[in-house]
């Protein structure tokens, strides 16, 4: 792939990651009776009782890139939503549509020093002083008579686009309602995270993994959604009906499933703990290898967001707790068995792992179930020093630690 098709391919992705990021800002701040949808009536759309706000999203991957007043986003967005408006009936039936509508243009872009925003913003201020209406129709209609014309020679675009707006009769009631907004990617994430600290009441360490988590689980919702050939709608009761149960349990200390996808590493066999199953001959990492590894993997994710939400003294305590189960195990099983031979010391440690297996591991208070419990004792006898092994040597073999040296006991 050439430099410029990389480009390419990187703008359409961006601008929908833009999208997503500004749309979970909007399903985080939803009051009661209020709904936020994707791709229904607008890049992104937000009722509120009889006002619908229909949002228009516009990204660069070019962070240095202005919008200047000829920009063709701009004046394509605006002579969009004429069209809309104008599809509504006569004068009085748009005028009435505009009267519960509202119209945001959101870019990356910079609009400093936009001169039709200029004017926009000094209209609104001052939406009595007919100076300040002049002005902005005078500049709309220079836009609109331009008289360029593109390298095939018809008229260009953004002469069309603003000549639509130009000629819109009720373009005064319209412009009142339209509001252009400049934010970053990195600006709209900091306002989900300050909404999820200061509204939702997570601890601050927990506020990226869980907005990540969130986003995880959203565009894997959108792709299905979208699939279908339908639209994402949220009110306000079912956003929390699908998000607020990672929500709530972040914020309660519990395990939390995280939404992250699963990707498994290339090299599966170079895996410490598979290692470690193989060499005592397991019948599951024969025959069910890949489920081992997604209930590692899985165990894995969760542990990492969930305990973003503990003290460190808290993780010390999980952690002694599951090394402390295991280890009175490694003892009942081991004994005074000296394992005279490696059939032996392969049968020993398949008992050992059997009882192990049949753990349910409690997170500050709650089991989190046998697949997860699983996960949790491949995690930990993963790694270039696993702290949890199978064999009575595992230690020698494997690299590892001693679990009572690393937790005090």
């Amino acid at each position: 792939m050439t430099e410029e098709q990389r480009h390419s391919a990187a703008g359409p992705m961006a601008g929908m990651i833009y999208q997503v990021y500004y749309f979970l800002k909007q399903l985080l701040l939803l009051q009661p009776g209020e709904s936020a949808s994707l791709e229904l009536y607008d890049d992104v759309a937000l009722a509120s009782g009889e006002t619908i706000k229909y949002v228009q999203l516009k990204h660069t991957v070019d962070g240095n890139k202005r919008m200047t007043k000829r920009d063709r986003d701009l004046w394509k967005t605006l002579a969009m939503w004429v069209k809309i408006i104008q599809s509504k009936g006569g004068d009085e039936e748009q005028r009435q549509w505009l009267l519960g509508s509202e119209y945001v243009l959101l870019t990356n872009k910079g609009t400093e020093g936009n001169e039709f925003v200029a004017l926009l913003e000094d209209f609104k201020r001052n939406g009595t002083d007919e100076n300040a209406w002049k002005k902005l129709c005078d500049f709309i209609d220079k836009q609109a008579t331009k008289n360029t014309a593109n390298e095939d020679g018809k008229t260009n675009d953004v002469d069309n686009f603003a000549k639509a707006l130009a000629e819109f009769k009720l373009k005064r009631e319209f412009l009142q309602r339209v509001v252009v907004e400049e934010q970053s990617d990195d600006e709209i994430l900091k306002q989900i995270d300050n909404v999820l600290e200061v509204t939702k009441y997570i601890k601050k360490a927990s506020v990226p993994i869980l907005r990540e988590s969130i986003l995880g689980r959203l565009v894997a919702s959108f792709k299905n959604t979208i699939s279908k050939g339908n639209a994402s709608v949220y009110t306000a009761e079912s956003f929390n009906q699908e998000y607020g149960d990672i929500i709530s349990k972040i914020r309660d200390r519990k395990f939390v499933k995280n939404a992250v996808p699963i990707v498994f590493p290339q090299k599966i066999d170079d895996m410490t703990f598979i290692k470690q199953l193989e060499d005592i001959h397991d019948n599951k990492v024969r025959d069910e290898r890949n489920r081992l590894v997604h209930e590692f993997l899985c165990f894995s994710n969760d542990y990492n967001l969930s305990k973003s939400s503990l003290s460190d003294d808290e993780i010390m305590d999980f952690e002694k707790a599951v090394h402390g189960r295991w280890g009175n195990l490694f003892e009942d099983v081991y004994g005074e068995n000296e394992c005279s031979s490696e059939l032996e010391m392969a049968r020993t440690a398949r008992q050992l792992l059997r009882a192990t297996r049949k753990e349910s591991v409690l997170f500050n208070g709650e089991y989190i179930g046998n697949s997860s419990s699983n996960g949790c004792y491949y995690y930990f006898s993963d790694g270039e020093h696993p702290t949890i092994g199978w064999r009575k040597d595992w230690k020698e073999k494997y690299n590892g630690k001693d679990w009572t040296e690393i937790y005090g006991y």
